[in-house]
């Protein structure tokens, strides 16, 4: 089930007058989970306004709601209007009254300004907030320093997307890699977002890199909690919500993080060599040949495809240079005998006869 059909599940459950208090409960701890879920949820009561009469739901709209419950933080009473004829109270504290409406238009009146201030005691931050976006292209390496003080070192061919305030130190790492070395605030707990996993620090060193199918993280200082994403979807605020698996981090450890969620622990030279590319070097270590090209092309126009599925498989171990594809070449070739030539932009390596 995605948030837009959790948020509709949780409309027509609210819509009964003698829903459990525990599942009260619940739909509190789902709209605190992620701001995505507020915003869904305030899509669907807009709509579900739309389509009913005035009498069956307040004409305000979810940006109104949330203005209003703004103006009023301070208050107990917040105004509403009665379809036109009379004035609404409702309560945030204290005995509220409502003159007049039924027991069931109370209550779709006090789960929309209950979402509205959800989304105003959850969202506002965010809302206020402008985001700050780092970019680096093909061979491109660039250091950052955040305002609180972190660095961050980005490879080549990154995206990193910066969100913080009062509360948080929230970045997104959409693609590529990125070394972290998060100042320490025991208050606002350091995240990273990728399309699989979410990593959470304090103060910390700790290298994280994405590629198609996975995300690897690895500890040089510090501690890390890595939370894996099951069934992402791209882009902030939009992949699925659904919990995944959990591990801590300790120094010199890394893990993998799949697509589906799955998490496991690598090898600790993996740790080790997870910012050779800080230096420029690629170490490869039993690596399949395909992903050794893969790792040269992000670093390098010139780029090498592999045609020939049985020597995409071939296993290569080495330190190379990054900016340097011809080292891996004579590799193969010398080693392997691998054939190479040129077909437009592109090197196409091929077993030899």
């Amino acid at each position: 089930m995605d948030t837009c059909e959790e948020a509709a599940d949780w409309f027509n459950r609210l819509r009964n007058r003698e829903i459990p208090e525990a599942d009260l409960s619940r739909f509190s701890e789902w709209l605190e989970e992620s701001p995505v879920h507020i915003r869904e949820y305030l899509a669907v009561a807009e709509v579900w306004g739309a389509l009913q009469s005035p009498e069956a739901w307040p004409d305000q709209s979810s940006e109104e709601l949330i203005r209003i419950l703004r103006q009023a933080r301070d208050a107990n009473i917040i105004p509403l209007r009665d379809s036109g004829e009379n004035s609404a109270s409702l309560g945030l504290a204290g005995d509220a009254k409502m003159t007049r409406p039924s027991h069931l238009r109370l209550f779709r009146y006090a789960v929309a300004a209950g979402v509205a201030l959800f989304s105003l005691t959850f969202m506002w931050p965010r809302l206020t907030l402008n985001s700050t976006a780092y970019m680096t292209e093909r061979g491109e390496q660039r250091s950052v320093v955040l305002s609180d003080g972190s660095v961050v070192q980005l490879n080549t061919l990154s995206k990193l997307i910066v969100h913080f305030d009062a509360r948080r130190r929230s970045v997104e790492l959409p693609r590529g890699e990125a070394f972290f070395r998060v100042a320490h605030d025991s208050e606002r707990p350091f995240e990273v977002e990728t399309p699989f996993a979410t990593v959470r620090a304090v103060g910390t060193e700790f290298n994280v890199y994405n590629n198609k199918e996975s995300t690897r993280v690895a500890v040089l200082e510090g501690k890390v909690r890595v939370e894996s994403s099951p069934s992402p979807t791209s882009g902030r605020g939009s992949r699925q919500t659904a919990r995944g698996a959990t591990i801590d981090l300790t120094p010199q450890q890394s893990a993998n993080v799949s697509a589906q969620g799955e998490i496991g622990m690598l090898p600790a030279q993996q740790a080790a060599t997870a910012i050779a590319w800080i230096q420029r070097r690629i170490v490869l270590d039993d690596a399949r040949a395909d992903a050794a090209v893969e790792q040269f092309n992000r670093y390098n126009q010139i780029q090498m495809k592999i045609r020939d599925p049985k020597l995409a498989t071939l296993r290569i171990t080495g330190v190379f240079n990054a900016d340097d594809p011809n080292a891996l070449l004579q590799y193969l070739q010398q080693v392997q005998g691998v054939k190479v030539h040129k077909e437009s932009n592109e090197l196409i390596l091929q077993r030899g006869e």
